[in-house]
């Protein structure tokens, strides 16, 4: 996969994940070295280390941008936004992927797949997602990160979020990834909107005031994801 004559070289991070992505599902993962990468996309092992510090890197770069935002993300909120909302508006404002990546996500989805290792890691990185989710839900509650609903509703929310990435990367709408996020997301957290209110010691409850206090419809449509926001 050497660059042939005219072809353009690839120094954007995006063009060059497409194209170790391919090679890794074609060669293997482990398999494909950082030299061979460098090679197909036409820049140097300086270049290509500059953008990815490990082949790891190449499989988790999104994973782990959107780790980042999304704790940013859950900062921002308002002390007095109902739970609920608070960590549906941050799940959902992390992806930012449209239609034009979809393909890229099925790819790495079927590596990830056919790979036990990159398996366990998938897992590891989700888990250290719900880490995040848990003590915020905990911190809003004034409760252990260890307790029942901090612990249910932060896994369950990440378990619906990789399987909504999961079906939105092998299906042909031309809706972005935040969409689908909602869709799975809102029926959940409409269910635990009480629960999470309920015995709550961190913040005053919202009482229909305006902005952030007033509660507000978790309930999703195509579309309508700033609904949530």
């Amino acid at each position: 996969m050497q660059p042939g004559p005219g072809r353009p070289r690839a120094t954007t991070p995006e063009r060059i994940l497409e194209i170790a992505q391919e090679l890794f599902v074609t060669r293997g993962y482990a398999e494909t070295s950082m030299t061979q990468i460098a090679e197909a996309a036409g820049v140097s092992r300086t270049t290509l280390f500059a953008y990815f510090g490990a082949k790891s890197d190449l499989i988790w770069r999104d994973f782990d941008l959107n780790f980042g935002a999304l704790a940013r993300s859950l900062e921002s909120r308002p002390l007095d936004e109902e739970i609920a909302i608070s960590v549906l508006t941050a799940l959902v404002e992390v992806q930012i992927m449209g239609p034009e990546r979809r393909a890229l996500v099925a790819r790495r989805w079927e590596l990830i797949d056919k790979t036990p290792d990159l398996r366990i890691a998938t897992a590891e990185r989700t888990a250290r997602y719900a880490d995040v989710l848990a003590q915020f839900i905990a911190d809003r509650r004034g409760e252990p990160v260890s307790a029942f609903l901090p612990q249910v509703v932060a896994h369950a929310a990440l378990s619906a979020s990789v399987a909504a990435s999961r079906c939105w990367a092998v299906s042909e709408v031309a809706e972005p990834l935040a969409d689908w996020i909602g869709h799975a997301l809102s029926p959940l957290l409409d269910g635990y909107r009480a629960p999470l209110e309920e015995g709550r010691r961190v913040g005053p409850r919202p009482t229909g005031g305006p902005s952030s206090t007033r509660p507000r419809d978790l309930s999703h449509r195509p579309g309508t994801v700033t609904e949530a926001t």
